[in-house]
């Protein structure tokens, strides 16, 4: 495989983190200099909890605060194949996202960047973290964050679209008022009603 397409398979197969939240969500950016695990409020039902569960503690005392233990750019980059190194092998720490509703854990998730992703009554998207070993060592890293965004998903919506136009009532709109095109050998006509201002198919 030539590098170019290398080059273009890996940005297919592991695209970047998103830079902004989908349409609708609220971002929320977090400095986690309290330590990890962290509890970021979201309203007053829920809360996220970042956890990263190593049972080592002796560990991240004597590392240097400023080493690197997850970062999104580094968990969706591409790596080639290590000897010795099985594939699928913990390369580190399993980070994770804890929904807590009213007091109680509703869900668990991996922090992986990408989504949104429904959690729950949540959906959560994970947009970008650099977390470094002061953080898990104690309150005071002055390095590590997280950017995620956020939304309700237990609630309507007061905005609805209009109903497509029946297709009886489709048939008697005057000839200005409908679109029809050929597709697959077949005739599909699209209605269109002035007043609602929408392209719709007969049905």
């Amino acid at each position: 495989m030539s590098s170019s397409y290398a080059d273009v398979a890996i940005a297919l197969l592991t695209p970047p983190p998103p830079a902004t939240p989908a349409e609708g969500l609220a971002r929320l950016d977090v400095a986690l200099d309290r330590g990890v695990p962290q509890r970021m409020t979201l309203d007053a039902e829920h809360d996220l909890v970042l956890l990263v569960p190593t049972g080592v503690a002796v560990d991240w005392r004597d590392a240097d605060p400023a080493e690197p233990v997850s970062a999104a750019a580094d968990d969706r980059a591409a790596r080639a194949a290590e000897p010795g190194v099985a594939v699928g092998a913990l390369r580190r720490p399993p980070a994770r996202l804890v929904v807590v509703t009213a007091g109680t854990v509703a869900a668990v998730a991996p922090l992986v960047a990408g989504g949104p992703r429904r959690r729950v009554r949540l959906d959560v998207q994970v947009l970008d973290w650099d977390l470094r070993a002061g953080a898990l060592s104690g309150p005071g890293d002055g390095v590590s964050r997280l950017a995620l965004a956020w939304r309700r998903a237990d609630r309507g919506t007061a905005t609805f679209a209009p109903p497509p136009i029946p297709e009886r009532v489709a048939k008697r709109q005057p000839p200005e008022q409908r679109m029809q095109s050929t597709l697959d050998g077949s005739d599909r006509s699209f209605p269109w009603s002035k007043g609602k201002g929408r392209v719709e198919e007969a049905r």
